[in-house]
């Protein structure tokens, strides 16, 4: 297995005064963003796709972990320049837009950002290219590839697709992709599911039809089975009860 050591870089935080703002223009200070935008793109890359790299990342606190998610190694690079790392954090602001909002595919926009990002300062350094008609023609084709993939994108319901997703975002782990599609077939796509760690280290569902408090009963004198005082089954039944719902806490 290779392995990638990512390690933070802690010190004293910056505080910025006026005595340590260095301003930079044109080209020196493209060139500064696509360095910090090259170096997390180019290590991003190591975890893409199912052949993808384990990468280990230390903590100042607490054990190393090793992962193979995109947005996390992203998030932990820093470059030790200022210039550099103001490029850095615009490649991880795309990383963590994809996760939020797609949920997958961190690694694909971070190189595909980069590669926008590349080819443009080409065109403006060394093709005379005009920054503002790079930007608009970027633009044009952003319409053209959004107008493409909605009319090639296939809407997805039936749980062998469902599957065939899951195996693509799971690194093609058939055991957790039958799981999450099962999950996703019996609950529907809109439905809640929760996520904890196993504690016999296998992967399984449960299905419940209701709500589940994760604390128990305040007192035992709810509870309506009991034999000599002791709590067989807590289990409480009512016919239409009164249910009130309150978003803050009643005291």
């Amino acid at each position: 297995m290779n392995i990638i050591v990512a390690a933070k870089h802690f010190g004293t935080k910056f505080k910025p005064t006026f005595k340590s703002v260095i301003p930079k223009f044109g080209a020196d200070a493209r060139k500064s963003l696509v360095d910090g935008i090259s170096r997390v793109a180019r290590t991003g890359a190591l975890t893409l796709g199912p052949g993808g790299r384990n990468v280990v990342l230390e903590y100042e606190n607490g054990d190393p972990k090793i992962t193979k998610d995109g947005v996390t190694v992203v998030k932990s690079i820093f470059e030790l320049t200022r210039d550099r790392d103001l490029g850095a954090k615009l490649l991880k602001r795309v990383a963590n837009n994809t996760n939020v909002y797609a949920g997958d595919g961190t690694t694909t926009s971070t190189l595909l950002s980069y590669e926008l990002v590349e080819r443009g300062f080409k065109a403006i350094e060394y093709q005379g290219a005009h920054p503002i008609a790079v930007k608009r023609g970027m633009d044009k084709g952003l319409e053209v590839v959004l107008g493409f993939l909605k009319e090639i994108a296939m809407p997805v319901s039936q749980q062998e697709e469902l599957r065939n997703v899951c195996l693509v975002s799971s690194n093609h782990n058939e055991r957790i992709s039958d799981i999450i599609s099962q999950v996703l077939t019996s609950v529907g796509l809109d439905g809640i599911m929760n996520i904890t760690e196993s504690p016999t280290g296998e992967s399984a569902f449960k299905l419940v039809n209701g709500l589940i408090f994760p604390r128990g009963l305040v007192n035992n004198n709810f509870v309506q089975e009991e034999a000599g005082g002791n709590v067989v089954e807590q289990v409480i039944e009512f016919d239409h009860p009164l249910v009130l719902v309150v978003a803050d806490r009643i005291s």
